[in-house]
C-alpha cells in the first residue's frame, strides 16, 4: 500500500493522507466503541438486573423497618448490612419533601456524598406503606462499586475509544509526516543542492530522484537540461578551440601562397625568367597560387554568410539530368589533358528536382576538387547518380588516402581537418563540406561519408524527387 502511495502523483499522495488523516480517527474510534459497547451490552443487562434487586430488597427492608423511622439508630441499623455491602447512602423525605433520614450521619465509613439531584446515578424509589406512598427514597451509589459501575465503565470505554482515535490521529500525522518528508522534501533538498553543484560549475552532478510524480518529472527535466548545457559548453569550447585553429590554419594558408607569389614576383622583377617558357612557369605558378587565395577567400566567404544566416538558397523546379549534365561535362572536359581518371556513370537520371542550381553545382564542385586533392595526381574519380524511392542519391567516390575512423563523424564540422585529410597542397580551410551539408540539408536531403584509410573515401548526398 505504502509502497503504491510513494508510486502516485504528489497531489494524489497528498489528497489520499488528508482524507486518511480525517477520517481513520472517526472509524477507529466508532469501531472500538462498537465492538466496546458490544461486549459491555450483556454486562451491563446483568448489571441493571443485580441493581433492580438491590433495590427491590431495599425498598423492601425500608418498609418492613419504616415504623421505627423516628428511631434513626434502629432504623439504620436494620438497614446497615445492605448499605455496607454496596457502599450506598440513604436519603428519605416524606410526601411533603421534608427530610426525614440520612445514612451519612450513622455510617462510620466513608460513602459517596453525591447531590441528591441532578445525579444520574442516583435511584429515586418511592415508599409504599400499606398501599400508601410514605415519602420518597434516595439511593446513592458509589459509580466505583459494582454493580452501579456500569456507567462508570461506559464512559470509561468512550473516552478509551476517542483516545484510541486521537492516537491514531497522531500515527497518521507521523505517516503523513514521514511520507511529505521522503516524497517532497527530500527530493527538493536533492534538486537544491544540484542547483548549487550547477551554479559552482560542477555540471557532472547528476540528481538520483527516480520517482514518477511531479518532482522525479521535474528531476529528469532538470537532468536533462545539465546534460544539454554539458554538451553545449563541451561544444562552445569544441568551437572555441576550433575558431583558433582556424586562425592557424588560415594565417598558414594565407602566408604559403602569399609568400610564393611574392617570391616568383620579385623573381619576374629581378629577371629571373630569361626567356618566354620561364616566363610562362613563373605565371603559371602566380595564377595558381593566386586561384588558391580565391579559393580560401571565397570558402570563408560563404562561411560567413552560413554563420549570419544569409546564405541564400533559391530553389527552382528542374530536370536533374539537365543539371548535372552541365557539371560534369566541365569536369570531364577539365581533366582531358591531366592524369586524373574521371569517371560518370551514364546514363544520368532525369527525375524533377526543386533545387538551387548554383549550390547544387557548388556543392558538386567541392566534393570533386575536395576528391582530387587528396587522391593525388592519378586519382580515380566516379560519379554515380540513381533514383531510389521519393529521392535521388549523388556518390562522389574517390581512390585517395581515405579518412580516419576517428575523424570520419567529425569532418562535417566547421573549422575541422583531420591530421592525414588535411593537404597543405589542396589548401582549404575546412569549411567546404560543413557548406555543402547545410546546403543538401536546406534541400530536405541528407549527406554522408564511408571510408577505407588508404583506399578511398565515397561522399554520398541525397535530394527529394518529383514525380513528373
Amino acid at each position: 500500500m505504502i509502497k503504491k502511495l510513494m508510486k502516485a502523483g504528489i497531489r494524489a499522495r497528498l489528497i489520499f493522507s488528508m482524507i486518511l488523516i480525517i477520517i481513520a480517527p472517526i472509524l477507529l474510534t466508532l469501531g472500538f466503541l462498537t465492538i466496546s459497547l458490544s461486549s459491555l451490552e450483556d454486562q451491563a443487562a446483568s448489571q441493571l438486573n443485580e441493581i433492580e434487586k438491590i433495590n427491590r430488597k431495599l425498598m423492601d427492608g425500608i418498609v418492613a423497618a419504616y415504623k421505627d423511622i423516628d428511631h434513626p439508630d434502629k432504623f439504620y441499623q436494620m438497614l446497615a448490612p445492605l448499605l455496607d455491602e454496596y457502599q450506598l447512602n440513604l436519603h428519605i423525605t416524606d410526601n411533603l419533601g421534608q427530610p426525614v433520614f440520612d445514612s451519612a450521619g450513622y455510617s462510620g465509613k466513608a460513602r459517596p456524598e453525591a447531590a441528591l439531584t441532578g445525579n444520574q446515578h442516583n435511584y429515586h424509589l418511592p415508599i409504599v406503606v400499606n398501599g400508601n406512598v410514605a415519602g420518597t427514597a434516595t439511593v446513592i451509589p458509589d459509580p466505583d462499586v459494582p454493580p452501579y459501575n456500569i456507567y462508570t465503565r461506559m464512559t470509561t470505554y468512550v473516552f478509551l475509544s476517542i483516545g484510541a482515535g486521537f492516537l491514531s490521529l497522531i500515527i497518521l500525522l507521523i505517516l503523513f509526516t514521514h511520507i511529505i518528508t521522503k516524497s517532497i522534501l527530500h527530493p527538493l533538498k536533492e534538486l537544491s543542492r544540484a542547483t548549487d553543484e550547477i551554479a559552482r560549475g560542477n555540471l557532472n552532478y547528476e540528481l538520483k530522484h527516480q520517482a514518477a510524480d511531479e518532482i522525479g518529472q521535474f528531476a529528469k527535466t532538470f537532468d536533462l537540461m545539465r546534460i544539454r548545457l554539458q554538451q553545449s559548453l563541451d561544444k562552445q569550447a569544441a568551437y572555441e578551440l576550433s575558431r583558433k585553429q582556424l586562425v592557424a590554419n588560415i594565417s598558414h594558408d594565407l602566408a604559403t601562397p602569399i609568400a610564393i607569389i611574392k617570391g616568383y614576383v620579385e623573381g619576374l622583377e629581378d629577371g629571373v625568367a630569361r626567356d618566354e617558357a620561364s616566363f610562362k612557369r613563373y605565371l603559371g605558378v602566380i595564377k595558381d597560387k593566386s586561384e588558391q587565395l580565391d579559393r580560401l577567400v571565397e570558402d570563408l566567404t560563404q562561411y560567413s554568410k552560413l554563420e549570419l544566416g544569409r546564405l541564400e538558397i533559391k530553389k527552382e523546379l528542374t530536370d536533374s539530368k539537365q543539371i548535372f549534365e552541365r557539371i560534369l561535362s566541365a569536369f570531364e572536359t577539365s581533366f582531358e589533358n591531366s592524369a586524373v581518371k574521371f569517371n560518370v556513370m551514364r546514363p544520368l537520371t532525369s527525375v524533377l528536382v526543386h533545387v538551387d542550381k548554383h549550390r547544387i553545382e557548388q556543392v558538386m564542385d567541392n566534393l570533386i576538387k575536395n576528391a582530387q586533392g587528396y587522391s593525388g595526381d592519378h586519382a580515380v574519380i566516379e560519379v554515380q547518380i540513381k533514383s531510389l524511392d521519393n529521392h535521388l542519391q549523388v556518390q562522389v567516390k574517390d581512390n585517395g588516402i581515405g579518412i580516419s575512423a576517428g575523424d570520419l563523424p567529425y569532418i562535417f564540422d566547421l573549422f575541422y581537418r583531420g591530421e592525414k585529410s588535411r593537404s597543405r597542397e589542396f589548401g582549404g580551410s575546412g569549411q567546404g563540406l560543413a557548406i555543402s551539408k547545410f546546403i543538401i540539408e536546406a534541400h530536405g536531403g541528407e549527406m554522408w561519408a564511408e571510408s577505407t584509410p588508404g583506399k578511398g573515401s565515397a561522399f554520398f548526398f541525397t535530394l527529394p524527387h518529383t514525380a513528373r
